[in-house]
């Protein structure tokens, strides 16, 4: 099922603003250490069209058995025959406008912590179950 939610969703537990039932397609692509992206056709007339706005947020599954992704819309396109397309990016690009402050650590773990303190704001928290040591410095 496609999903559609207000840009600020972090927890994605509901049906946000709603399903986008009348998708034309729905294309996700998804390539290792690469571009994860969304491509759907949308009906002018489709339920919740007016919704679909810039920096809004969809979920959809990448590939069938796969659970939903967050998407988050950059474009839309200019209607013609009565369709739009809308492109959104994984939310993990969210990251690539975020600065993170110099930081050093001696481990994994260490390391996650501190770019989590040096990317104050991200919007994003950070794991790792890596328990190997060495030392390491973000400059």
């Amino acid at each position: 099922m496609i999903l559609l939610y207000e840009s600020g969703e972090a927890a994605f537990a509901d049906n946000g603003l709603g399903a986008l039932p009348d998708a034309l397609s729905c294309t996700v692509t998804e390539a290792r250490n690469g571009e994860f992206e969304l491509a759907m056709e949308y009906p002018l007339s489709g339920l919740h069209y007016a919704d679909l706005l810039p920096r809004r947020l969809i979920t959809a599954p990448p590939r069938s058995g796969a659970g939903p992704q967050p998407f988050r819309i950059y474009r839309i396109t200019r209607p013609l025959n009565g369709r739009v397309t809308v492109y959104a990016q994984h939310v993990s690009y969210d990251l690539s406008g975020v600065v993170a402050d110099p930081f050093t650590a001696g481990s994994a773990q260490a390391a996650m912590a501190a770019l989590q303190e040096a990317a104050e704001g991200a919007g994003f928290s950070f794991f790792t179950d890596i328990a190997s040591s060495a030392e390491m410095a973000v400059s």
